[in-house]
C-alpha cells in the first residue's frame, strides 16, 4: 500500500465509522493509544452509540473526527459561539485540552468498555488520581519509545558514526 492510499483510507475511515453508526446505531471499535488512560487503554474494545450533542453530558467519553482521525476523548463542556455549538473534550491523560470539536464532528460516545475479555459499562469518570496515573503512564510510554526510537537509530548508524 503507497503512502498517497493510506492517506485516503486515513481520511475516509470517519466518514465511514459515521455511517455505520447511523445505520446500524451502534459498532465496536478498538482503541489505539494513551490519551485516554487509565480509563480506556489501547487494545481495548469500545462499544460506541450513535448520538446527538443534546444526548451527552460533561463526563461522558465522545467519538469525534478530527484532522481526519477519530478520537475518543472526555467531554468537559458544551458551549455555543456565534459560529455554532461545539464541545471542549480533552484526553483523561493529556496536559491540554484539544482544540474546539465542533457539533458536526460528533460520531457517537461510548458506553462500554471491554478488556481482557471482560465488560464495563459506560467508562467512569476519572478522578484526579486517576488522571494524574495517565498522565505519568502516558508519559513514561512517550519517553521509553522515544528511547526505543534512539537506540535503534544508533545502532543503524554503525560504531563511530553517532
Amino acid at each position: 500500500m503507497t503512502a498517497r492510499h493510506e492517506h485516503s483510507i486515513a481520511a475516509v475511515t470517519p466518514v465511514l465509522l459515521g455511517d455505520v453508526l447511523r445505520r446500524f446505531g451502534r459498532v465496536q471499535l478498538r482503541a489505539t493509544g494513551n490519551s485516554m488512560l487509565p480509563t480506556i487503554g489501547s487494545g481495548d474494545i469500545l462499544l460506541i452509540v450513535d448520538c446527538s450533542v443534546a444526548q451527552t453530558e460533561p463526563g461522558d467519553v465522545v467519538v469525534f473526527s478530527a484532522r481526519g482521525r477519530i478520537f475518543a476523548h472526555r467531554l468537559l463542556d458544551k458551549c455555543v459561539d456565534p459560529d455554532g455549538s461545539f464541545m471542549v473534550t480533552r484526553g483523561d491523560s493529556n496536559w491540554q485540552m484539544d482544540p474546539k470539536v465542533a457539533a458536526s464532528q460528533l460520531l457517537g460516545k461510548v458506553v462500554a468498555v471491554g478488556r481482557r475479555g471482560q465488560t464495563s459499562s459506560a467508562p467512569s469518570r476519572c478522578s484526579r488520581l486517576g488522571r494524574a496515573r495517565g498522565i505519568v503512564a502516558s508519559e513514561w510510554i512517550g519517553a521509553v519509545g522515544r528511547a526505543r526510537a534512539r537506540l535503534c537509530r544508533l545502532r543503524a548508524s554503525g560504531p563511530g558514526e553517532a
